[in-house]
């Protein structure tokens, strides 16, 4: 039976639009918590909805650009002795639940700090950053939230009880709102960056408003930008801020987006004078040599980095899960393959399989290698020694490192063997369409692109070998029309002339093995290559 606390814990939220993510969120308390407190600013889906079918309090607030006014009107409503704090699109850890109970009871503790996971990137595979953040503090009519954007409340505990301790829980919350694809991030990340614009023309010389607003401009790419307000967030804030260590890595992150790799080195190489147990600055260090042609330098950072292991959140912040064990190994595989040591990456690359099977970068590159080295059917046995082809998933990842390498036969055969245990999925039908379109079955190719739905990940490159697979039948008017429904701009028409310049390459290339001398074939394939790599420097 789980240790959960009995009629002490509110959980409070603000709200809106968030139907989708709601409803897991608050399953995830279900239980643990005794009270749903819900501020909703202005739902137009079925938002409110949900949150009563779970018994929530919900109270209807104008919103007003402030969202710790939303949070404190949230506080105003609770009753009982302690608060958590979510927002919809986390989720409680399942393994914690039964952990709230012995925390409540701690009459030395005010408040706790919890790990929050945000996964960042595609749903997949993604990236996972770790942070810590005040989830859970008592409920005190001093304790409240403050700035409109980022909102904090650790500041003010600490105003109202001096030296009062803020320990870690322990607990974690899992955070989705920053997945790829997600409909809402990018709004959200244009919606904070208007707020956090405006608190920086009120507040210019706020450290923390320029960190935010930096912050901010890096979820949207602008780097430059990004990097004049974190660089102003420096000069401004005051030495063991809490958020120092993200600051000081998304700024190496800008200068490494920025192309400038001299100067990143050397800001990391300071920085790590202050955070000397930052393991993600070591591994971003790494990364700069790897870059710049030192591998054997880069391989000390990512074997510094498993040696240090990941660094204790609190006190660090923004802290990527894997740094010191699956992505330092395979940073210590490309550091190998540097060096020209095929076996040691190969060996590194199994490494971060062990550490992260879920993982399967690494098993690209231990294919490519061992294709380099052995041929197709000595890649084909060792990979089937690191993954088992009786799942699915690892029978897709099999067919993509063969058809990618050019393996198109063996990568059917795995194709084949996915289809039968399920019915053929996007990526199936897509990675059917390459392998056919790549060895001249363009009839083929085309009716297993058709079958890519256009809401899948794969569409827009299955569209682009229809296309393709049309013109090289001569179905001008089919052609066009795949086009269209694709949204074609210059970059698809780019796109679409490198397929016709590999085509032909290969063509020349079959022709110079029956005829290794004609030069008029070596002519017409080198003529093609510099197309293609003039066609590459127009599409970025």
């Amino acid at each position: 039976m789980e240790n959960a606390p009995r009629s002490r814990l509110s959980l409070c939220m603000i709200t809106r639009d968030e139907e989708d993510f709601l409803p897991n969120c608050l399953a995830s308390v279900q239980g643990v918590v005794d009270e749903i407190v819900i501020v909703d600013t202005g739902s137009k889906d079925q938002t409110v909805d949900v949150a009563r079918r779970f018994g929530a309090v919900v109270c209807h607030l104008a919103w007003a650009d402030d969202f710790a006014a939303a949070r404190n009107a949230s506080l105003e409503m609770a009753t009982r002795e302690w608060v958590l704090v979510l927002d919809a699109d986390e989720e409680l850890h399942p393994d914690d639940r039964g952990r709230l109970g012995d925390l409540l009871d701690n009459q030395e503790v005010e408040a706790y700090l919890v790990q929050v996971y945000n996964f960042v990137g595609e749903p997949s595979h993604p990236d996972v950053e770790i942070s810590a953040s005040l989830r859970l503090f008592r409920n005190r009519k001093e304790y409240r939230f403050s700035g409109v954007l980022h909102e904090q409340i650790g500041e003010n505990i600490l105003k109202a009880r001096p030296g009062t301790n803020l320990p870690p829980s322990g607990l974690r919350i899992n955070h989705f709102g920053y997945l790829s694809g997600l409909r809402k991030a990018k709004s959200r990340s244009e919606r904070n960056l208007g707020l956090a614009l405006a608190q920086a023309e009120a507040s210019p010389d706020d450290a923390f408003v320029r960190f935010n607003l930096g912050v901010e401009y890096m979820r949207l790419d602008r780097h430059a930008e990004a990097l004049r307000n974190l660089e102003l967030a420096q000069t401004l804030m005051q030495r063991g801020a809490m958020w120092g260590c993200k600051l000081v890595k998304t700024a190496a992150l800008c200068l490494i987006k920025l192309n400038r790799w001299d100067e990143a080195l050397a800001r990391i190489e300071s920085w790590l004078a202050e955070y000397p147990d930052f393991t993600d600055l070591v591994y971003l260090e790494g990364v700069v040599h790897q870059h710049q042609g030192r591998p054997t330098r880069a391989a000390g950072c990512f074997y510094q980095c498993a040696a240090m292991g990941p660094p204790p959140v609190p006190p660090y912040g923004a802290v990527e899960e894997g740094l010191a064990t699956f992505k330092a190994h395979y940073g210590l595989g490309q550091a190998y393959e540097g060096m020209g040591r095929p076996q040691q990456a190969i060996q590194a690359y199994q490494d971060a399989v062990a550490a992260s099977p879920h993982w399967p970068q690494p098993l690209y590159r231990i294919g490519a290698l061992l294709l380099a080295q052995g041929g197709a059917e000595a890649a084909k046995a060792h990979l089937e020694r690191l993954l088992d082809r009786t799942r699915p998933e690892h029978l897709l990842i099999l067919a993509d490192i063969f058809c990618l390498a050019g393996g198109y036969d063996i990568a059917l055969s795995y194709l084949d063997l996915a289809s039968q245990a399920g019915s053929p999925t996007p990526q199936i039908h897509y990675l059917r369409g390459i392998c056919y379109l790549r060895t001249g079955r363009h009839g083929a190719a085309g009716a297993e692109f058709l079958e890519v739905p256009e809401d899948s990940a794969y569409f827009q490159q299955a569209a682009l070998g229809l296309s393709f697979c049309y013109w090289s039948e001569d179905r001008l008017d089919e052609a066009r029309s795949a086009l269209k429904k694709m949204g074609a701009d210059d970059r698809t028409y780019i796109a679409l002339a490198e397929m016709f310049l590999r085509e032909a390459a290969d063509v020349l290339r079959e022709g110079l093995k029956r005829f290794p001398t004609a030069q008029v074939l070596k002519k017409a394939l080198a003529g093609l290559e510099d197309g293609g790599m003039a066609a590459d420097r127009a599409s970025t």
